[in-house]
């Protein structure tokens, strides 16, 4: 049943999203003070021209029924679409990020937030019996694999701009130097990679601070890609749910996995 709910749920939820920009969008003229106010309020300036050099620059009059339909990933995905565009988004992002952390509430204002709090509360999509854990951007097939910046190290997760990174390749090694230094790596170590995407973090711990690493992940593409990727590594990559996991480790890394797990699961996973 509850198996049912999740795949209503993910068909549902797209559906209400456009439900709610096509209601917003009639209202445009409105919502253009609106948001120029909200967003006055945290210093950022918005026009439709770069020459008052403002911080969001709005090339599509569609952006503002989407930001209030779909706030933060409505925001994000106008920008890759090409509805604003910005000269300078690491201001841009520094102003909104300074505003949100003192407001911290805004955050249950978020509608992501409910549906998030559902999916992952009530639905409990963590748990081992749930046969919709992977969302399909898991399970992409390796021609997107290739479109990724990072071709060394394979990581699509957030970088680490220090030590002169300013590419985010370079961010990802400074990132994974990071994490060594944490982990005070030895050779002969053995080291769990739970959720271990394509490998990356796997392969360059192995590579270049001499440990044994097992891998592990439960999506089927990216643990045929890690393989790939690690060949040649004192890797092992395995397609298995963390709960099945065997074995004694002198280290585990947990990189931008615990939203997968779920936090009804938390305490067996610790």
């Amino acid at each position: 049943m509850l198996d049912f709910a999740v795949y209503l749920f993910g068909v549902i939820i797209p559906i209400f999203r456009k439900i709610r920009y096509t209601l917003l969008l009639p209202f445009t003229p409105i919502l253009i003070p609106i948001t120029d106010y909200v967003l006055r309020r945290m210093r950022i300036k918005v026009d439709s021209e770069m020459k008052s050099n403002p911080d969001i620059c709005v090339k599509d009059g569609r952006f503002y029924a989407r930001v209030w339909s779909d706030q933060q990933l409505g925001f994000e995905e106008a920008y890759t679409e090409g509805w604003w565009t910005s000269d300078n988004l690491e201001q841009l992002y520094d102003k909104l990020f300074y505003f949100f952390g003192k407001h911290k509430w805004l955050a249950k204002v978020h509608i992501a937030y409910w549906e998030a709090a559902f999916r992952w509360g009530f639905l409990n999509t963590g748990r081992e019996d749930c046969t919709h854990r992977i969302s399909p951007e898991y399970e992409l097939p390796a021609e997107y694999v290739n479109l990724n910046p990072d071709q060394d190290h394979m990581q699509y997760s957030v970088g680490y701009y220090a030590n002169g990174a300013t590419t985010f390749a370079e961010s990802q090694v400074e990132k994974l130097k990071l994490i060594a230094s944490k982990l005070n790596l030895q050779p002969g170590m053995r080291l769990l990679d739970i959720g271990c995407g394509f490998g990356g973090l796997s392969k360059f711990m192995a590579d270049t601070y001499g440990v044994n690493v097992t891998g592990v992940t439960i999506s089927d593409s990216m643990a045929k890609q890690a393989v790939d990727h690690c060949l040649g590594s004192k890797v092992t990559i395995t397609k298995q749910d963390w709960r099945k996991i065997e074995g004694i480790f002198d280290r585990i890394t947990i990189i931008e996995m615990m939203e997968h797990v779920g936090k009804h699961n938390y305490d067996d996973f610790f």
